[in-house]
């Protein structure tokens, strides 16, 4: 909440109607005092758990509350004087006041007036219409806040912006003629510089600007140009073919990036460079490229995260950071969701022993989604492409570290991120100068790229820096000097050994920028390192001006020095620091102070010791030492054993916000279990630990902490496993110290030899002591550690020297450590952290089986064998392969070698010709790959005049095209199950969910009019038509006039000369010699046919047919049967009532929670608590439309309830009883709670993938494998004798419509185009007819026959009919309802006219499915999700109205469903993230609607009372359990469609009975008039 100060005078004259009670006056005067800051405009108060608000006044707004100081605030809007970047608003599309070219614009014209910059919103407008567009002003902060540069929004991050503000180089001053001179930048890899000479439009090449005589359709073409050139030219085809598989592992959409599907060219290329260039390089350097990604951070939203930290120190409110990329990274870049072992198979697990088991939990996402934090674009530059958003898409991002997370994060496998690195007090003294000490040029600037010192510094004569002198050891390590004396700068310099210091170098401890020469300088990049949270000895720290203190390591160089005189330790401390900026540890700081005749002190503020230096100290921001002692604590929370750090230092100051008291920066904590010791919690008095303390108001122990250090091993490890198992802190390399400091001492005689070293320090005078640092060499990766002797954990609650407390009884937890300090954090370490996290990633056992297993299905093979995958897998983690046959060795020998990895791929002994007739080996071809293998096969050419290959709307047609991939789930799920043989064989096909009757009829049309009539765009062709006037439709076949290019091979007077020899080399080329004697023999038979009268027809025809065949379209070997496929026979007009079902996915994970919303007030289950739970992303009350809810059952306990008020017709039809909501709804295996769901749940929660296929199934247990929920049903019907119509629209059928092969009628895919008619003639002389040839190629094929082959054929022939039979049904149906513009609404238009011929198609049961996709709104929900709802609305209002002109309304029924319900809690980009229960429903004309059946959930246990303590069934964040099943929902769909029968309902829902929920029943759902129940 925010408030303004008012006069006093406001507080005793404001209107009764606005006053709240005492009590609420008490809560909100304490919170104000404790929060009024430096802002004088605004406070903003974060309201506590436990605080109390009187129930009354929990929605009123714009009162007043009284200080008691003679102060008075105002409640105000919570964007009230809030700063933004307009910009966006002064465009002409948005604005709706705006003109085009700016010839009026009101925003404009109010900023150019001078009369002030405060907007004041229009009383006229709904507040609707700001909370829908503020997400797209770039928001600054709050008037009066001081604000960094690099924290403004990205547009507003310019030189121009800088200079204003007193910024930018002291060169750049305004007048100063070299302020215009260009500004050399690092470019990207292979970044060459624009040719402004260079001619050219999109249709020849040319992609650096966006000329106006160009639509947006044309610029999107521009990147899949440069595709197809070099896959269609370039000699590098196996890196070009490596690339396109990188590039569907890790996926980018434009479709899922804000303004990227419009003319953005270069940052799609140089995405996929990374591909290109690291093709046969290492996975993880591919990785951390795609990590830095703009492209990826926008897509998976972690661009702009900001810690729960951060949050809570701008705007005191707590805001989680987002999960979507620490989730896919998992899931689909690196480890997958269940472990493996090493050849690819699942490790199960579970009560029943057949369970998989989890990679990861939700848990493990939300800690390491804190790790991904602190991301951003880099500024905008020069020599790219200038996107309209001048945002910098191009560089790898820069790391903001002030958003940061930087408490420990507990990662994979148990380990903290940041285990096994040294600690950063056991670095060797002066570091700097020791071997592997890393300097990069910084050049002219003095400000460091990876430390924080104030830019301000730059360059700044007042601002005392070491200089080398020109005799020593660093300096000519840094000048490395030619003969002539000259320095020879390197961009980096590493020491190959330890130097000597000289100078000032001999008196600090750490060194930050240091000048080598005047103007030039060198930044100090310290090795990574880590911090334990918690240790013993503390020393406070304080900021400058002695306001606020946290703890410090007295042995790290955290802070300065700040020294008094004895006789005034509290009083005004003076600077001893060598140079500003230093950093030193408490030592050195108190020797620093003896230097000045002074000591370390408790200071009050900061002076200067030379009081005549000019230097200015209001610029210092990082901490110094105190003499105070300062104690770490750890508050628990008994719930789940997670732990917070609290500083808790002596002498009574502020602390830090990140480590006070009431913290909320918890974090996984790995107790120790062997104690027998209890969790403290105030149940247990905190465990009856002596130095704990119970925080009543938080249900919290708060307990002091000792640090126990120990041996971990007495002697050699046995081996490399057992030291790494046991060995958690790292060490520095030992070579780094002076010579004599260790005794090296090998393992030998065991099996740790030759990979185990120990090293002794020889001042311990003993072997094997703490401070022993063993070299293990991890056989698994290849990796060499240094780890320290030692095992690090915390004891709770005791005194270091407490004997009063049995040791077996005390709490103890691992010592957790974190690269960013909690007290002087650099963007270094944000760096290092991250560098960490990527290696937990790749490093992890399952990388390497999980990546081979998808590369291996990349490249051909959909369902490879264990051992296939354990080579692949071998390969890749010895980072060598050996081809043997040759015995040519591939691979550097690196782990992640993706040469090695590629090698074994396509040379392995299981990619053999032999294998091929196995009928489970082999794939799909993919759609794209077999476009262009017949163009390069067949060496296309294209003409002088159009030299770029333009294939348009490809992904429409036949399912993908270069960078267009859907989602992050890339083109294809390598999970999914084709209807057929393939499923009953349990095998996976891919590419088979583009196995679709428009696909087939498409690609199918594409091939014939490529080879007729070459690329263009008549008859249904791929290509553009000529712009040269030189066009003319009636052609025929051979003749490519109106072409901009074609297949050169064969010559057609081959077709002459030598006909069926050019056949046999044509099998050759598109089937790799792989087409059967059979498909030969009819193809030739075809060809002499045709070619007794016209030799060219005949060749041409016969290029069809092979472009037909199962051997062109899969990898396997075709054996037919001779026999012709059985067609299914056709509906006669029926005479049963008619009854039709849709299904409707919101796929991506609807936030249901902004669609339905509790109405009631100041209870549990009501607005007050969905509104505080829910913050920023909670609905106002302006922004709801009521229902009434009052018919409901019980359970709902709101009788008014609200809807997002996009929703108006379905508001409408509510009122109107024809839709009834189900509440908290999701995928239920069994009955559970929160402390078993995971065990007890098979389906893997929370990922899109699994939870969108469990919502087409609802079978979790595989009880019918292969099938669908729509496919049973439909089944069920069709064992009934009612006439069956299973209907798709526009994407696969499978799983949802997929049923017992042959029991119901195959389902129907329908594109939202309409029908494309098959193989259309270009006129009437055109009588190549492939149809009699087509049934033979793909007639019955036998039990050894490639099952793949088979799916292609089964699928040609019945596409090719049920195209004509859709012809029929739709050609003449018109619909009388006006639907809108838009994807979603011709769906429904389709469906529409399919009920509408239901008499002509003979059916009385319809299943329709469709999906709408684009819900999953990580980032900015609010904004995003209102987009979606107002293009759904209008088209459930349109269907609705045709369907009652259809007189069918009663008839039809319309069901929602989802992968998932979101979180209630915001992350921190403004969003929400996966969940599990939500909010559905049905509509129709029979539904007995204005009900919610269900039960909507508690968000916390006893709203308003407890605030703290969460609802029975929210397990984190909001994430509900639900309290019905999916299976609910469809026993009362099934019921009503027909099945009433127990035994048929189990079919249908196989896991109905035991999924822990009950059933809604046909009659809870619908009305049932009396003669139809009869």
């Amino acid at each position: 909440s925010r408030f303004a100060p008012v006069p006093l005078s406001e507080c005793s004259a404001d209107a009764d109607a606005l006053r709240v009670h005492e009590d609420t006056i008490k809560t909100l005067s304490e919170l104000l005092k404790a929060e009024k800051s430096s802002n004088s405009n605004v406070v903003d108060i974060l309201f506590p758990p436990r605080g109390y608000c009187h129930p009354d006044d929990v929605s009123k707004k714009s009162f007043v509350v009284p200080l008691g100081d003679g102060t008075c605030f105002r409640h105000v809007h919570q964007d009230h004087l809030q700063v933004y970047d307009m910009t966006y608003w002064t465009r002409w599309d948005t604005h709706p006041g705006n003109y085009e070219d700016f010839q009026y614009n009101p925003i404009r014209a109010f900023a150019k007036a001078g009369s002030g910059m405060k907007l004041y919103f229009p009383s006229s407008h709904g507040m609707s219409r700001w909370t829908s567009n503020k997400d797209n002003f770039g928001e600054v902060g709050r008037l009066g806040d001081v604000v960094q540069f690099e924290e403004l929004p990205e547009g507003l991050r310019t030189d121009s912006v800088a200079r204003l503000f007193g910024g930018g180089d002291s060169n750049d001053a305004e007048g100063d003629e070299e302020r215009q001179t260009p500004t050399l930048v690092c470019g990207s890899p292979d970044e060459v510089s624009n040719d402004p000479s260079a001619r050219g439009s999109s249709y020849d090449g040319s992609y650096d600007f966006a000329p106006n005589d160009k639509n947006s359709k044309e610029m999107n073409l521009q990147r899949s140009v440069v595709w197809y050139d070099i896959a269609l030219n370039s000699p590098d085809q196996l890196r070009q073919r490596m690339a396109w598989a990188l590039s569907q592992i890790l996926a980018i959409s434009p479709f899922e990036i804000k303004d990227a599907d419009r003319y953005d060219t270069e940052q799609f290329l140089t995405y996929y460079d990374i591909f290109v260039r690291n093709a046969f390089g290492n996975y993880r350097d591919v990785l951390r490229e795609v990590a830095y990604s703009s492209l990826m951070a926008e897509m998976l939203s972690y661009s702009e995260s900001r810690s729960t930290e951060y949050h809570l120190t701008k705007t005191n409110r707590i805001i989680y950071p987002d999960e979507n990329f620490a989730r896919e990274v998992m899931q689909l870049f690196t480890v997958g969701m269940h472990l493996l072992r090493a050849d690819g198979t699942p490790i199960l697990g579970g009560k029943d022993g057949a369970t998989p088991v989890r990679t990861y939990t939700n848990d493990d996402i939300m800690s390491l989604a804190r790790a991904w934090t602190g991301f951003d674009r880099q500024s905008p530059r020069g020599n790219v492409e200038d996107f309209p958003s001048r945002q910098n898409r191009i560089d790898p991002m820069r790391i903001v570290i002030e958003w940061r997370d930087r408490h420990p994060k507990l990662g994979l496998e148990g380990r903290y991120v940041g285990e096994r690195y040294p600690l950063c007090r056991d670095l060797p003294k002066r570091h700097f100068l020791r071997k592997g000490a890393k300097f990069r040029l910084l050049g002219g600037s003095s400000t460091p790229e990876w430390l924080n010192d104030d830019p301000k510094w730059d360059n700044d004569e007042k601002i005392v820096r070491v200089e080398l002198g020109r005799g020593g050891k660093l300096y000519a390590e840094l000048c490395q000097p030619d003969g002539s004396g000259e320095c020879q700068f390197a961009s980096t310099v590493v020491l190959d050994s330890n130097l000597k210091c000289d100078g000032m170098l001999c008196d600090i401890d750490h060194l930050r920028v240091v000048q080598v020469i005047p103007g030039i300088y060198y930044e100090y990049v310290r090795p990574p390192c880590v911090e334990h949270a918690f240790f013993d000895g503390g020393r406070k720290v304080k900021t400058r001006e002695g306001n606020v203190a946290a703890c410090a390591d007295s042995l790290l160089s955290v802070a300065s020095a700040a020294c008094c005189y004895p006789s005034e330790l509290s009083s005004r401390a003076v600077w001893a620091s060598r140079y500003v900026g230093e950093r030193m540890s408490y030592g050195t700081a108190a020797e620093r102070c003896e230097s000045v005749g002074r000591v370390p002190c408790d200071f009050s503020s900061i002076g200067i010791v030379d009081e005549n230096n000019a230097f200015p100290f209001d610029q210092l921001e990082h901490v110094h030492w105190t003499d105070a002692n300062c104690e770490v604590k750890a508050m628990i929370e008994p719930s789940d054993g997670s732990v917070a750090i609290v500083h808790d230092p002596f002498g009574g100051s502020d602390v830090l916000r990140h480590v006070r008291r009431d913290t909320p920066m918890f974090f996984h904590a790995v107790w120790d279990e062997g104690t027998g010791a209890t969790m403290p919690s105030p149940e247990n008095n905190c465990g009856g630990m002596p130095l704990c303390e119970i925080v009543a108001n938080e249900g919290r122990c708060l307990c002091q902490t000792t640090v126990v250090e120990k041996r971990a091993f007495r002697s050699m490890p046995r081996n490399p496993e057992d030291a790494l198992a046991r060995l958690r802190v790292g060490a520095p390399d030992p070579t780094s110290f002076d010579d004599g400091t260790w005794i090296v001492e090998p393992a030998d005689g065991s099996s740790a030899e030759g990979l185990i070293v120990a090293y002794h320090r020889r001042d311990d005078g003993t072997k094997f002591s703490a401070r022993t640092v063993f070299k293990v060499t991890e056989e698994r990766t290849g990796r060499t550690f240094f780890l320290k002797n030692v095992i690090s954990v915390v004891r709770v609650g005791v005194a270091a020297d407490s004997v009063s407390v049995a040791a077996a009884a005390i709490p103890l937890f691992r010592n957790p450590p974190h690269f960013v300090s909690l007290v002087d954090r650099e963007k270094r370490d944000g760096h290092y952290e991250t560098n960490a996290v990527i290696d937990q990633y790749v490093y992890h056992p399952n990388t390497a089986p999980f990546l081979a297993f998808r590369f291996i299905q990349r490249f051909g093979i959909s369902n490879p064998s264990p051992g296939y995958v354990w080579a692949v897998a071998t390969a890749f983690r010895r980072g060598s392969f050996t081809e043997p046959l040759s015995g040519q060795q591939f691979g550097s020998g690196s782990y992640g070698d993706l040469a090695a990895t590629c090698a074994a791929v396509l040379l392995g002994r299981e990619t053999s010709f032999e294998l091929e007739s196995d009928p489970t080996y082999g794939s799909l071809r993919e759609p794209l790959l077999k476009v262009v293998g017949l163009m390069r096969s067949l060496e296309f050419r294209a003409l002088d005049n159009y030299p770029f290959v333009k294939l348009l709307d490809m992904t429409p047609r036949i399912g993908q095209a270069p960078h267009e991939i859907p989602s992050v789930f890339s083109f294809f799920l390598p999970e999914f199950e084709a209807r057929g043989l393939t499923t009953a064989a349990s095998l996976v096909v891919p590419e088979a969910q583009h196995l679709t009757g428009p696909k087939i009829i498409n690609t199918l049309n594409g091939f014939f009019s490529l080879i007729k009539w070459g690329l263009q765009g008549y008859w249904n062709g791929f290509g553009q038509n000529r712009d040269d006037g030189q066009r003319n439709r009636n052609v025929q076949a051979g003749d490519y006039w109106n072409s901009v290019g074609r297949l050169t091979f064969p010559p057609l007077d081959s077709a002459t000369s030598n006909g069926l020899g050019t056949i046999s080399e044509l099998s050759s080329l598109l089937t790799a010699g792989r087409l059967s004697k059979d498909n030969m023999a009819a193809i030739e038979s075809a060809y002499k046919a045709e070619a007794a009268t016209n030799a060219t027809k005949g060749l041409l025809l016969a290029q069809q047919l092979i472009t037909s065949s199962a051997e062109f379209h899969s990898t396997g070997l075709v054996k037919r049967t001779l026999e012709k496929r059985s067609e299914p026979p056709s509906n006669a007009q029926s005479p049963r009532p008619y009854k039709a079902l849709i299904m409707l996915t919101f796929e991506g994970g609807i936030d249901s929670y902004n669609m339905l919303v509790p109405g009631c007030n100041g209870t549990s289950r009501s607005y007050d608590e969905y509104a505080f739970y829910r913050g920023e992303l909670a609905l106002q009350k302006h922004e709801i439309l009521p229902i009434d809810a009052s018919a409901s059952p019980s359970s709902t306990i709101c009788d008014t309830f609200g809807l997002h008020d996009s929703l108006k017709s379905v508001q409408e039809s509510y009122a109107s009883g024809d839709t009834v909501f189900f509440a908290n709804i999701g995928a239920l295996n069994r009955a559970v709670t929160k402390s078993n769901y995971l065990e007890e749940t098979r389906t893997q929660l929370f990922a899109h993938n699994q939870m969108i296929t469990e919502v087409k199934q609802v079978d979790p247990y595989r009880k019918a494998p292969g099938t669908g929920v729509l496919g049973r049903l439909t089944d069920a019907l069709t064992a009934l004798k009612f006439r069956t119509g299973p209907f798709c629209i526009e994407e696969n059928s499978a799983p949802t419509l997929s049923g017992q092969p042959g029991v119901s009628p195959p389902s129907v895919t329908v594109s939202r185009y309409g029908v494309t008619p098959f193989d259309e003639k270009s006129h009437k002389f055109d009588e190549l007819d492939v149809m009699p040839s087509l049934e033979e190629l793909h007639g019955s094929t036998g039990v050894y026959s490639s099952l793949f082959g088979e799916a292609w054929s089964s699928s040609v022939l019945t596409a090719i009919t049920q195209n004509k039979d859709m012809e029929h049904s739709l050609g003449s149906t018109t619909l009388s309802a006006d639907f809108p513009k838009g994807a979603l609404s011709e769906k429904f238009q389709i469906i529409s006219k399919l009920i509408k011929s239901q008499d002509q198609r003979g059916t009385d049961r319809d299943v329709f499915y469709a999906s709408y996709a684009g819900w999953d709104h990580h980032k900015d929900m609010k904004h995003y999700m209102r987009q979606k709802l107002d293009e759904l609305d209008p088209v459930l209002d349109a269907f609705r109205t045709e369907m009652k002109a259809q007189g069918k309304w009663d008839q039809v029924v319309l069901v929602t469903a989802s992968d998932f319900g979101r979180t209630l809690t915001p992350n921190s980009m403004k969003g929400s993230d996966h969940a599990w229960g939500g909010h559905y429903f049905a509509m129709g004309g029979s539904v007995k609607g204005k009900r919610i059946l269900g039960d909507y959930p508690k968000m916390l246990n006893d709203f308003p009372q407890d605030l703290f303590t969460l609802g029975p069934l929210n397990v984190d964040r909001g994430r509900m359990i639900p309290t019905h099943s999916n299976d609910a929902i469809w026993n009362a769909i099934a019921q009503w469609m027909g099945v009433a029968e127990e035994h048929m309902l189990d079919e249908v829902l196989p896991n109905r009975k035991d999924c822990g929920s009950p059933m809604f029943h046909e009659s809870d759902v619908f009305d049932i008039p009396n003669y139809i129940r009869k």
